[in-house]
């Protein structure tokens, strides 16, 4: 599916991608959730994760709790059913990054984990992580290495050059093309 009035394609075999961008405050929830919202009024089913278990948002910018999300689902504490939440907009749905874990990186590298993208991929056609950023911490890259592609958030006047540069170096070779 291509963006209307955008040069951005993502292709249908995409269907888990991490959204991320050099520094904080660049744009990617936001651009998580414009990009969610528009696919789900294409007609797909999208779930949008707050990936950032260390700067969560998307509960604000959604207007949700996040007392149930990512975390207690991979702590085994909530059922994924009971964690995702529907949004105003038909076929967009949310699961937030849920209480702070201790160890943020460590939970995304575990089976649980890899398990659980796997099981949201047999129920919606786009997985959309909105991670922390790239020259931050490194659970972006461990994102990046489970998804189908990462789409860099860049903000116009603002981001360095020097910065976009080194977040595309940080990323598996695969993405760099």
């Amino acid at each position: 599916s291509c963006l209307v009035g955008s040069e951005m394609c993502i292709r249908d075999s995409m269907k888990t991608l991490t959204i991320s961008s050099p520094r904080p405050r660049e744009g990617k929830s936001t651009t998580t959730i414009y990009l969610g919202t528009t696919m789900a009024q294409s007609g797909q089913r999208v779930l949008i994760v707050d990936a950032d278990l260390r700067r969560p948002r998307l509960h604000k910018a959604m207007n949700v709790s996040r007392e149930r999300g990512l975390t207690t689902v991979l702590l085994g504490e909530t059922s994924l059913d009971d964690a995702i939440k529907t949004t105003e907009v038909p076929g967009l749905f949310v699961l937030t990054a849920g209480p702070q874990p201790p160890n943020p990186a460590e939970l995304l590298l575990t089976d649980a984990f890899k398990a659980l993208l796997a099981q949201l991929e047999e129920k919606f056609d786009r997985i959309l992580l909105d991670s922390p950023p790239l020259l931050a911490v490194s659970d972006p890259v461990v994102l990046s290495r489970l998804s189908d592609g990462v789409l860099l958030v860049l903000q116009a006047g603002s981001t360095r050059i020097d910065d976009a540069v080194a977040s595309v170096r940080t990323l598996p070779v695969s993405y760099t093309h």
